[in-house]
């Protein structure tokens, strides 16, 4: 449950930083269609760290530092499953393949 000066606090953070946090991500963002799932998960950080009590000297600094940490984490997993192999390395799964119908 979130109290009502949490809350406060991060609507507050959120209508004045997220046409910002918007741009940064569309412009840093290969895929298009990632981009409101990535803008979703900043501001889930933020309320985690807003319930936690974390105070900010520089708001808009804070949350784009936020944003530039989800965008890298955004590009580490999409480069990890690019080399994410089907099969085992074992041999018995290359002698299957090797053994299945050309068509």
């Amino acid at each position: 449950m979130i109290d009502q000066e949490t809350l406060k606090k991060f609507n507050s953070i959120y209508d004045v930083s997220y046409k910002n946090v918007l741009k940064y991500v569309i412009c840093n963002c290969s895929n298009v269609e990632d981009v409101k799932d990535i803008v979703q998960n900043i501001y889930v950080d933020l309320l985690e760290r807003i319930k936690k009590g974390a105070n900010f000297d520089n708001t808009n600094a804070y949350i784009m530092g936020i944003a530039k940490n989800k965008v890298n984490e955004y590009y580490r997993f999409n480069y990890k499953v690019k080399f994410v192999s089907l099969f085992s390395k074992k041999e018995e799964d290359f002698n299957v393949l090797d053994n299945l119908p050309d068509n």
